[in-house]
């Protein structure tokens, strides 16, 4: 069996479990709302002079928390979305079978792990366009 073949199976698998649980799709598209929204009243009651050291993000405090928050998801879906794929996995009782099978390891590995990166790349996209459409926040290149 393929690797390309193994991940479109992950990916395939997991995008059909996901998008069988539709309020809690919902939900977690209006929590990027609100804490975009959250965000932008504590950058507001801060105020761009307040932190000198937020020049290279343009002095907007909003452009650098989605900056942090698009980060922080990228390191959180790496060091814990392995273990609980793998857990997942494991108490759905197919760990032995993906285990058993002829995929190489690395590709189950990635495999466990696709979905969510692809939902946290989604996921920040949002992030982004919700700064930017509703609340103007530009990015600037800064330490690319």
């Amino acid at each position: 069996m393929s690797s390309g073949r193994v991940l479109a199976a992950f990916l395939r698998r997991d995008a059909l479990l996901h998008s069988s649980y539709r309020v809690s799709f919902a939900l977690q598209r209006a929590q990027l709302l609100v804490t975009t929204c959250i965000f932008l009243y504590i950058a507001r009651l801060i105020g761009a002079s307040a932190l000198p050291a937020l020049a290279p993000y343009g002095g907007n405090y909003l452009a650098f928390v989605v900056l942090g928050l698009a980060a922080h998801r990228y390191m959180a879906v790496c060091l814990t979305g392995l273990g609980s794929a793998w857990r997942a996995e494991q108490a759905g009782g197919t760990l032995e079978q993906l285990l058993a099978s002829a995929a190489p390891l690395w590709a189950l590995g990635l495999g466990a792990l696709l979905w969510d990166l692809a939902w946290v790349s989604l996921e920040i996209l949002v992030y982004l366009a919700c700064g930017w459409w509703f609340f103007g926040v530009t990015l600037h290149l800064a330490h690319p």
